[in-house]
């Protein structure tokens, strides 16, 4: 599938980076025939949808972005049911060989392009694991709700393992900080118990 101008745009004016240099390692020995495999995708798919390209990539349809569609996806994979292991095989090489950003997201779209859109978006979205019901008057989720509902997922699989046993750290980063940082700082912690992060904190952002 060729891109279009635009989305060459997005994806050049806001590159990847090293946002997936995690996943080779982990994509590299996935088989079709252990089931893992699926959580490792979703798991993947997440992380782009989690990207500011994603988030100013418009969607094939021109519906929005293609946040909502990545996350649909990352459902139905997980969930084991829709999508088989070699759908997602020039995907898992795009990333596994650190490819440009571009291939990675023409095997995005040629992905969506194979599958039923209708499919990849219901009336409603399965509830998250807190089973949180989505409206069931919304054919898709605005980008807020997206993104509600995913950071509410990456939140239960990230909280207990988020910057632990770090040596150095703290005095690399915090220690010379001045006190409109330190009282940014502040607030973000209300939401540190000492040992785990019990909720994202209220004002995440880097303002004073």
């Amino acid at each position: 599938m060729a891109l279009s101008k635009e989305q060459i745009r997005v994806i050049e004016d806001y590159p990847l980076g090293n946002w997936l240099s995690r996943f080779p390692t982990e994509l590299r020995d996935l088989k079709a025939s252990d089931e893992s495999w699926r959580s490792a995708i979703a798991n993947l798919l997440l992380a782009i949808l989690g990207s500011t390209t994603a988030f100013n990539l418009p969607a094939p349809d021109g519906n929005g972005n293609i946040t909502n569609l990545l996350f649909a996806i990352s459902q139905k994979c997980r969930s084991g049911t829709s999508f088989q292991f070699a759908q997602f095989r020039p995907l898992i090489d795009a990333v596994i060989t650190d490819s440009p950003d571009i291939d990675i997201w023409v095997a995005i779209f040629n992905f969506i392009a194979d599958a039923n859109l209708s499919t990849l978006l219901p009336s409603s979205i399965t509830p998250t694991f807190r089973k949180t019901p989505v409206k069931a008057s919304s054919n898709r989720l605005a980008n807020s709700e997206t993104r509600e509902i995913v950071e509410r997922d990456l939140f239960e699989e990230m909280k207990n393992c988020i910057f632990r046993n770090v040596g150095g750290f703290w005095d690399k980063f915090f220690k010379s900080w001045n006190q409109e940082q330190d009282e940014m700082l502040k607030r973000i912690l209300t939401a540190y118990n000492g040992k785990r992060w019990t909720d994202f904190p209220t004002i995440p952002d880097e303002k004073p």
